[in-house]
């Protein structure tokens, strides 16, 4: 059957699937369903014929099957006697039995199928001596957690016992001088003399040297020095807990190729976070895959690993899903079982701007309104005359201030987890609220999560995790040129005041003296924007996803994972009269706004492993289907009588004629099948292979399919027989190529144009506007997938006994059949221009992370840095030359254009030389024909190059000048502990980038209204301060030193940022043994985030976003926070 087809019936089935999921039976359903084909399955068990093997070889033959892992010293001389072996349908203990027979070997069988093996002796005492001692005691980790599996034996002798689920173990002794063994694997091994303890407290530290052994790939895992692909780790993720910032704070110089660029500091932005450079036109997000399922919701609190597929080998398992932005996969906390334990987090931290700007003064400001007027020779304006105007020339409001404060933001997040092996569940509550150094801007937000794990039989588990949200806030608009609540605050002027005599805002005048009003300009009191602010705007998400696994014989497991998700949004925004002096606004507004989200996910997987010698197969298989559904509906009425609480509803509203309500509904389906083999050879060469087919709703039947295949292979030459190297532990060289469609950017229904009632057309005798039905676009049945190709090779490198870890990469990745709107004729006749695939872009770069890490007694530490770099380049754009990118600046500047050769959103300004320091130098700027380039250019004025030689400065002078995109992303990391203390530091940096400063259009300039300008004009160039590069000070600008868009609003975004740095003391375990709470762990910690920036950028901040262009954006904060951390 055609995919298109089974696209349809997958359509057609969706009534019946929401019936059931608002039933809320489907989950149940699907249990049922697979528990009546698996109820009767009986375990076959294994089959196994060897002659004359060692009982080592017979257990790794097991291990081949994959449902068993042994554990065992290698110096155990039972391993090695030789045993025949023939069953059919044989369970583990039957063969152990036959095997061990008439030896001193004894094994028992830990969680997740761990089988120790040891002497019999030591997993079961036949008696106590008399002359002996019992030793009791508990095992834990650094952060209290029982260590269930860990080995304890008694170095003398040999003979030992392991812990138990709960970490407790009992162990007989001779004498008091008895020294015990404590190891476990990913631990250290200590020794501890028993001495006059008879209860005994042993705390394992983590081995730094043998942390991130396994890491989680698409569908699976593998270790991680048998990678073959660009995989790369977020490590100390515990201590990053302890900040106040999110999980693209966390990434944010700590992991190369991965560019994280704040949008400013606004509690309720979100950072945009690019891996491996921008190829698509629709966006470059990662896809974020938490615990398996693609788009599922995560807190900070709960991750416990972060991994980034990079490169498409690595991510191609994820097909569309991916498009060319990467992939991140996140593993959280599950639920364990023993004792119930409860882990808490809480932090308070107060924020500041690091760097604001500063405005004139009203002395300075009539002082440079003069000057502008006498250097442009124009009149004077009354309104800056201190005998006309006495109100005027006297400060009464530093606005920067006024709308600056210090924020605030309180965490707190609590896990509990506890049960049995056959039952066990975790809960997990977090909640933020945070209110941003501007006023009245915030971000609040709570979410519940709670996963219970059933196991049902030996070989089948059952898992459901379901978390709930809401979330809140208010963002201030800091882009906009004309009201932007930072501009605005520099433009008023200072004589003003937030309020009036009778506690109303206040304008550019009081209103009772409205004389000079219109000398200072249209503009907005920024107080007020901030508190008027009347938005209620909540977002409630919740999640449930269900797992049925089923280990079906040895080697072979089968899972399957459903998924339901969804949210509500709800908008409601009251626009009050604005009547103050400046920008008044005579009419008020309610908008009213309300969608939904729904999505469900069903996704099947089959992985099987086989061991024969030294060869390993890992097959994987799977088919998912999705299907997602979005409805919104809008409205805006106008003119309300009243403007107090109880008034803001829709029914006191009186004009209704202004906008027509909207709704729009949109649904979407999706089905994929892919697969995976990987081959691994004697531990030196591994090869994968994948191949996923993806189809979606969004194109039309003809193109609605892709294929995309990845292949990846690597060397270990340090496992290679003639490699004896002991400088080196492992030496990796690998290489991937991988293809991954995208359709991101295609609306739903890209195929099926739709119709639009309209009311536009004029016809009749007595005209009259009539309403009809037309068309918004023009469909595209050629459009097809989107394509990102990427070949990547690298080497892992480990050094000085596992010490010192150095990878590097070099990547190219190419995005193909680019999406994007095609230009029409304007004569078309339809308002949105069609889409098709137009271009080609490609991004390469080199990766390099260099790690070392180690130990001196008491003190383990560990440190690292990483660089990366970045070349974009568009290389085909199809018909069009270029594209313009539209970011105007109050309608005067467009410094963005796309075009071949440069990458995405690059500035196309002209260029300057300087300023002319003399008129007779302006003069004698002249062309071929002798006259001047600039008629109208003095001294003090910008000098503009003539790029293309035609003589006269314009548009046709633009050259293309770098992007906001950073060439070069930089990182150094260090976390250290001794004792009960730790320390960790993150310094991050960028630099070939560029950042379009607009705040300097009008704030550094009197020909712009009556507005007040930055104190920097001060510095302004003039006959006695001719090296400034501030054009000179006027009352007009016949020259367009700032109307033209050039690149003397151009400055150097580069910065290096001192990112983090927290400390934090435990108390000593030692102290809870007193007290009876050997499971207890307390710890406090200080933290200081954005602690200090270098850089030449004169901003406020030199993480603007908005592709760079800088019109007083939110600034990212300083902030400082103290916490603690319990466990027990």
């Amino acid at each position: 059957m055609k995919i298109h087809q089974k696209l349809k019936r997958l359509f057609k089935q969706k009534r019946i699937v929401e019936l059931l999921i608002n039933q809320k039976i489907l989950i149940l359903l699907l249990a049922c369903v697979f528990l009546i084909h698996t109820a009767g399955y009986t375990q076959p068990g294994y089959a196994i014929s060897m002659q004359n093997r060692s009982i080592r070889e017979v257990l790794k033959k097991i291990e081949g099957f994959g449902t068993y892992r042994f554990f065992f010293k290698d110096d155990l001389a039972s391993l090695e006697k030789k045993v025949n072996l023939n069953v059919e349908k044989a369970d583990l203990d039957e063969i152990l039995k036959k095997v061990f027979a008439n030896t001193d070997l004894g094994y028992k069988i830990m969680e997740d199928n761990l089988v120790i093996v040891t002497q019999s002796s030591a997993l079961f005492p036949k008696g106590v001596i008399s002359k002996q001692l019992n030793i009791r005691g508990i095992i834990i980790d650094e952060n209290g957690l029982p260590l269930p599996g860990v080995n304890i034996r008694v170095k003398s002798t040999g003979l030992g016992t392991v812990s138990d689920k709960e970490g407790r173990f009992s162990i007989d002794i001779a004498d008091r001088n008895t020294i015990l063994q404590f190891s476990f694997i990913g631990f250290i091994t200590q020794e501890i003399e028993v001495g006059s303890q008879s209860f005994v407290t042993v705390v394992l530290k983590e081995d730094i040297k043998k942390l991130d052994e396994v890491v989680v790939i698409g569908y699976g895992q593998i270790r991680k020095k048998d990678l073959s692909t660009a995989v790369s780790t977020l490590s100390n993720l515990s201590s990053m807990k302890s900040r106040p910032t999110g999980i693209g704070g966390m990434m944010q110089g700590n992991i190369a190729g991965v560019t994280v660029v704040n949008n400013g500091g606004d509690p309720g932005s979100s950072p945009q976070i690019v891996i491996r450079g921008n190829g698509s036109r629709g966006g470059d997000s990662p896809l974020w895959v938490v615990d398996g399922v693609p788009g599922a919701p995560v807190n900070t609190e709960d991750i416990e690993s972060l991994v980034v597929l990079k490169d498409a080998a690595s991510a191609a398992i994820y097909g569309s899903n991916v498009g060319s932005g990467g992939v991140i996969l996140v593993t959280t906390k599950q639920a364990k079982s023993g004792k119930p334990r409860i882990e808490a987090n809480f932090y308070r931290g107060y924020e500041n701007a690091w760097k604001l700007p500063s405005a004139l003064n009203a002395k300075e400001l009539a002082d440079v309104k003069n000057l502008a007027a006498d250097n442009a020779g124009v009149a004077r304006n009354p309104a800056f005359d201190a005998t006309q105007n006495p109100y005027g020339m006297v400060t009464r409001t530093n606005w920067i201030d006024e709308i600056f404060r210090t924020g605030k933001t309180d965490h707190f997040s609590i896990t509990a987890t506890g049960g049995n092996d056959n039952l066990k569940g975790l809960v997990s509550f977090e909640a933020n609220n945070t209110d941003g150094i501007l006023l009245n801007t915030f971000s609040r937000g709570f979410s519940g999560k709670a996963i219970v794990d059933f196991k049902i039989s030996k070989n089948i588990s059952f898992s459901q995790w379901i978390q709930a949200g809401v979330t809140k806030g208010y963002s201030a608009d800091t882009h906009s040129g004309y009201t932007g609540t930072i501009i605005s605050a520099i433009y008023m002027p200072p004589s003003a005041t937030v309020y009036d005599k009778d506690g109303s805002f206040g304008g550019v005048v009081p209103k009772d003296n409205l004389k000079y009003a219109g000398a200072y300009g249209d503009i907005v009191n920024p107080v007020a924007t901030l508190l008027r602010t009347d938005i209620s705007n909540p977002t409630r998400k919740i999640h449930s996803t269900s797992t049925l696994s089923v280990n079906l014989i040895p080697g072979l497991s089968f899972k399957s994972v459903f998924t339901i998700s969804g949210n509500d949004s709800q908008y409601s925004s009251f626009s009050p009269i604005r009547s103050e002096p400046g920008k008044p606004s005579l009419s008020n507004s309610l908008d009213l706004s309300t969608s939904s989200y729904y999505r469900w996910l069903w996704e099947n997987v089959g992985t099987y492993t086989k061991t024969f010698d030294k060869h390993i197969f890992t097959l994987m298989g799977g088919y998912t289907s999705s299907y997602e559904k979005y409805t919104g509906f809008g409205l805006t009425a106008y003119d309300f009588l009243y403007e107090d609480a109880w008034a803001r509803t829709l029914i006191n509203a009186s004009d209704w004629s202004k906008s027509k309500p909207y709704q729009n509904i949109s649904e979407q389906a999706a089905t994929s099948s892919f697969g995976r083999i990987s081959y691994n050879y004697s531990d030196r060469y591994f090869l994968t292979a994948s191949l996923r087919n993806d189809a979606t709703s969004k194109l039309y039947t003809k193109n609605n399919s892709g294929t995309f295949p990845a292949v990846s292979g690597a060397w270990k030459i340090s496992s290679e027989p003639f490699f004896d190297v002991p400088l080196i532990n492992l030496l990796k060289i690998r290489g991937s190529w991988g293809q991954i469609g995208n359709v991101g950017k295609v609306p739903n229904y890209s195929s099926n144009v739709t119709l639009t009632s309209q009311r536009n057309t004029i016809l009749g005798q007595n005209p009259v506007q009539n309403t009809g039905l037309a068309l918004t676009s023009i469909a595209n049945y050629d459009l097809t997938w989107e394509t990102s190709e990427q070949t990547d090779f690298g080497f892992d490198l480990d050094l000085f006994n596992n010490h010192l870890n150095i990878v590097s990469d070099y990547y190219e990745k190419k995005t193909k059949n680019l999406i994007d709107y095609i230009p029409i004729a304007g004569t078309a006749g339809i308002p949105n221009q069609p889409l098709g695939n137009v271009g080609l872009v490609k991004n390469s770069g080199i990766e390099v992370a260099v790690t070392y890490s180690n130990q001196i007694g008491d003190l383990k530490y560990k440190i690292g840095g990483n660089f990366a770099t970045n070349k974009s380049e568009v290389l085909n754009l199809g018909t069009s030359a270029y594209y313009n990118e539209g970011d105007a600046v109050r309608g005067v500047l467009t410094p963005l254009r796309s075009t071949v050769g440069q990458p995405w959103y690059s500035y196309f300004v002209i260029p300057t030389n300087g300023i002319f320091q003399s008129d007779a130098e302006a003069k004698a700027y002249l062309n071929k024909s002798g006259t001047p380039i600039q008629p109208n250019a003095k001294a003090g004025d910008l000098k503009f190059v003539d790029s293309n030689g035609d003589g006269q400065i314009n548009d046709n002078d633009r050259v293309y000048k770098g992007s906001y995109l950073p060439k070069t992303t930089f990182g150094f990391n260090g976390y250290a502990s001794y004792k009960g203390f730790d320390f960790s530091f993150q310094i991050q940096g960028v630099s070939g980038n560029k950042i379009f400063n607009a705040l300097k259009l009008t704030t550094l300039t009197a020909a712009e209204q009556g507005y007040n300008m930055s104190r920097d004009i001060l510095g302004a160039w003039s006959p006695t301060n001719k090296g400034s590069n501030i054009p000179r000070v006027s009352a007009t600008d016949p020259n367009q030193n700032f109307g033209l868009t050039s690149d003397w609003y151009l400055e150097d975004g580069s910065y290096l940022r001192v990112k983090n740095i927290t400390m934090g003391y435990s108390i000593p375990s030692s102290f809870f043994q007193k007290v009876k709470m050997e499971n207890c762990k307390v710890r406090f910690y200080l933290s200081a985030e954005n602690l200090l920036t270098i850089t030449k950028y004169s901003g406020m901040d030199p993480e603007v976003g908005n592709n760079g262009i800088d019109v007083g954006s939110y600034p990212v904060s300083r902030t400082f926070s103290v916490g603690v951390n319990v466990n027990f």
